[in-house]
């Protein structure tokens, strides 16, 4: 393919293209996907930034709040309902408070668990003890209760933004609830291009968190495995299934396994899976990233392990600002067009992924003593 060079106003006809897509992107990939270098690129996001058409931050650009502070209805509350306020969370809800602060809105924090019962619980409490103009909501769309829970947001009076989920059409006239979340699906991709790149061609994939999002990282690893004719018998497991004390087990079978099936890389949902295969690898014998390749997916732990882990980070901060900006845009305008908005993830290489060993396979791998 023959490279051609991309004239400036063209380049930054795509920047923003990409950010009305993504909400934000990243100088690196755009320097790579452009073929220009890093400093044209925070060029191009500054002159843009100097327009008024995005937001400059810190490795790339975002888009822009979709409204002015002063537009917002006064005194606007909105509700938060997540399922933790530890690990993943946090991040997301100071964006949220960030966003919320600059628009001039008051939040109301409710936390809650993963289950269906539970959210249904803290939403009715939330909603009895303090008056809200709009929900941003984390629910469980797939257990027990659930179609219950999805039932009562739907005869809400209120505008509801889901954060890191998604909900198909739920009326005859087509309406679907707002959301903001991560394109996890392209995240895997990522990774898995990544391990390409270096040579791989059998990756493992380990989901053991019981989110809508493990089915997206399982799909964007079966179409980048056959999109870049790698090989698509790489195994996979997902643990959620399980109960607590069997998923170990599991793993550690899964890993003996697939380290004598010739596998020399995996992609890991979540951080505490990979923190625990990197230690049932090294406790067998195995050296990362000498033997074999990991890259984690959350990046909430990840650079914490030793090695540092490679990792696909979600972008948890915008994620809550967008959420917030989305209920504002309803407050605004209420018969405005519904949005769906995806965020793009980023790939943070660290210590752990390498070339797998010229001329050896994982099965040639030493025993632990």
């Amino acid at each position: 393919m023959v490279e051609r060079k991309i004239l400036p106003t063209n380049r930054r006809d795509h920047i923003l293209a990409l950010l009305d897509e993504y909400g934000t992107v990243s100088v690196s990939q755009l320097a790579k996907e452009m073929a220009v270098s890093a400093i044209t690129i925070r060029r191009d996001i500054a002159l843009l930034a100097e327009e008024g058409k995005l937001e400059q931050i810190r490795g790339g650009a975002r888009r822009l709040a979709v409204e002015s502070p002063a537009r917002v209805p006064a005194n606007s509350t909105i509700g938060v309902l997540t399922p933790s306020l530890d690990f993943y969370w946090p991040t997301i809800i100071d964006g949220a408070n960030q966003s919320a602060d600059n628009l001039g809105i008051r939040l109301l924090l409710q936390a809650s668990t993963f289950a269906a019962q539970d959210n249904i619980r803290q939403l009715e409490i939330l909603l009895k003890h303090s008056k809200v103009d709009g929900l941003f909501m984390v629910p469980n769309t797939e257990g027990p209760h659930s179609a219950e829970l999805i039932e009562k947001l739907i005869q809400l009076d209120l505008p509801v933004v889901l954060v890191e989920r998604e909900l198909g059409p739920r009326s005859t006239d087509g309406q679907v609830f707002e959301s903001v979340s991560t394109d996890h699906r392209r995240g895997a991709a990522m990774a898995i291009r990544h391990l390409h790149g270096l040579g791989h061609q059998r990756v493992g994939l380990i989901t053991d968190k019981e989110v809508p999002s493990r089915h997206a990282i399982r799909r964007g690893w079966e179409e980048t495995l056959s999109d870049l004719q790698m090989d698509t018998s790489s195994p996979a497991l997902d643990t959620t299934c399980l109960s607590s004390s069997k998923r170990s087990k599991a793993l550690v079978k899964f890993l003996e396994e697939c380290m004598n099936e010739d596998v020399t890389a995996f992609l890991i949902h979540s951080d505490e899976a990979a923190l625990l295969a990197l230690e049932v690898l090294e406790a067998r014998g195995y050296e990362v990233p000498r033997d074999v390749s990991i890259v984690a997916y959350d990046d909430e732990l990840a650079r914490l392990a030793r090695p540092a882990l490679t990792a696909i980070a979600p972008p948890k901060e915008e994620i809550g600002a967008a959420a917030i900006e989305v209920l504002a845009k309803r407050f605004i305008s209420p018969n405005s067009a519904q949005r769906q908005v995806r965020l793009q993830p980023r790939l943070v290489v660290r210590n752990s992924t390498a070339a797998p060993r010229a001329g050896s396979s994982a099965a040639d791998q030493p025993e632990a003593d």
